[in-house]
């Protein structure tokens, strides 16, 4: 499974609220601070499985299953889907905000599986006021720390945003 992601929305903290957060109201540290909200919303994606922005994500599977559970909900539409490189409607969605592709009818009578699965869709990019709370102690945590920080560098979240982000996780 390979997934290609493109962002469309704004980040779910703006600088502001993180300024505000840190009692900062100077502008020298603003593309830190930048930098922080998005490494820690992608860090948090990672750990909770969460689109936290809004995304359009491109989903390829060479040997997809006939059922699929797409990634990173809470999903919006589905904009296109391709099996083995030929457009087709015929698949059957279920789901809410988490969108379940069965593919079973189409992808079985298929003669050439060499090219799999592709799925285009949509996210909102929703953030649960509880985590976007959390990423906020983590920017907090993150900047007052910041001495070992190298810019582009992955964030490693704290133990403490592990245990209490938790709840959120959906794998």
């Amino acid at each position: 499974m390979q997934i290609k992601e493109t962002i469309t929305g704004t980040e779910p903290i703006t600088s502001t609220e993180a300024k505000n957060w840190l009692k900062v109201d100077f502008t020298t540290d603003d593309t830190l601070i930048n930098m922080l909200i998005t490494a820690v919303r992608e860090a948090a994606e990672l750990y909770t499985g969460l689109s936290l922005i809004a995304k359009t994500i491109e989903y390829f599977d060479e040997a997809p299953d006939s059922v699929v559970k797409l990634p990173f909900p809470e999903h919006l539409e589905i904009t296109e889907v391709k099996i083995n490189g030929v457009a087709t409607a015929g698949y059957l969605k279920t789901g809410l905000t988490q969108f379940i592709v069965d593919i079973s009818q189409i992808f079985q009578s298929s003669t050439d599986n060499d090219n799999g699965l592709y799925i285009k869709y949509k996210t909102t990019g929703t953030c649960p006021t509880g985590l976007k709370a959390l990423m906020l102690k983590e920017i907090d945590e993150q900047y007052r720390n910041r001495g070992n920080t190298v810019e582009g560098s992955i964030v490693d979240l704290s133990a403490n945003f592990y245990a209490s982000a938790a709840k959120y996780c959906l794998i």
